[in-house]
């Protein structure tokens, strides 16, 4: 069965509004559907941060760059970064600091927004960011992240992005999009319990892509008749194999 959804429209919104996408009234009327939490904009919870720097000025140096291909869709996680000399980013750059959240203005539908350690210096990154200082009085790094990877806001962004081949957000759209935010004491909860899971999913990932070594590892145990093999993932986690039996038991520690 199908439920049918109307929604009228003033024609002085209309008049007042320089949108006219379909989309756009849709999200609109789907803010109105949440019950019990208050919605904030992006602009209450940020401030975009616009400083610039030019790479190519300075062929030798190294850089610390983040592009859109160094961020994870949905998990925020950072892949493949490593220093990068001015003269092969080929165009000007943001600015970014510790404590900020990037998020990708190209293809929004991507999902590519994380945060920046506190430990981080200072680096550069693609203007296809905003990249933005966070008020923690207000709202949680983790979870203001994954409240705009969510499809709440996924949705809000799609009646702002137009082009088929390159579609982009303004940032001036992108701050006045609404997101929900619980009261203070549920806010230190859920931010707790994210950077739990953020936390566990990492170790996670670094014990699978040393699978092949660990295993390289265990197997030269076997064959030189030792019974217990200890590998250091870290100093919290700890993956020990009990090879004494005819059949290996791993324990994983998380």
């Amino acid at each position: 069965m199908v439920t049918k959804r109307t929604i009228t429209i003033e024609y002085s919104e209309l008049l007042n509004n320089d949108k006219w996408l379909i989309n756009f009234f849709l999200a609109k009327g789907a803010q109105q559907d949440i019950k019990n939490l208050n919605l904030f904009k992006i602009g209450d919870l940020v401030v975009e941060r616009v400083e610039f720097f030019d790479p190519q000025k300075y062929p030798d140096w190294d850089f610390t760059y983040l592009g859109l291909e160094n961020v994870e869709s949905n998990t925020g996680f950072l892949l493949n970064c490593f220093p990068r000399k001015g003269a092969e980013i080929k165009s000007r750059s943001k600015i970014i600091y510790g404590g900020d959240l990037l998020y990708g203005k190209l293809r929004p539908s991507l999902c590519k927004a994380t945060v920046l350690n506190n430990s981080f210096k200072r680096g550069i990154c693609s203007t296809e960011f905003f990249v933005l200082k966070i008020n923690e009085q207000q709202v949680g790094p983790n979870y203001l992240r994954l409240i705009l990877t969510s499809d709440f806001v996924l949705n809000q962004i799609k009646s702002f992005t137009a082009g088929a081949a390159l579609p982009r957000i303004h940032i001036d759209d992108f701050l006045n999009i609404k997101v929900p935010l619980p009261n203070k004491n549920l806010l230190l909860v859920y931010e707790h319990e994210i950077m739990t899971l953020q936390s566990k999913l990492s170790r996670s990932r670094e014990l699978l892509s040393r699978t092949r070594d660990l295993y390289s590892k265990i197997f030269d145990a076997i064959k030189s008749g030792m019974e217990t093999i200890s590998i250091d993932l870290d100093e919290n986690n700890q993956l020990e194999m009990n090879i004494q039996g005819d059949i290996p038991i791993p324990r994983l520690e998380l």
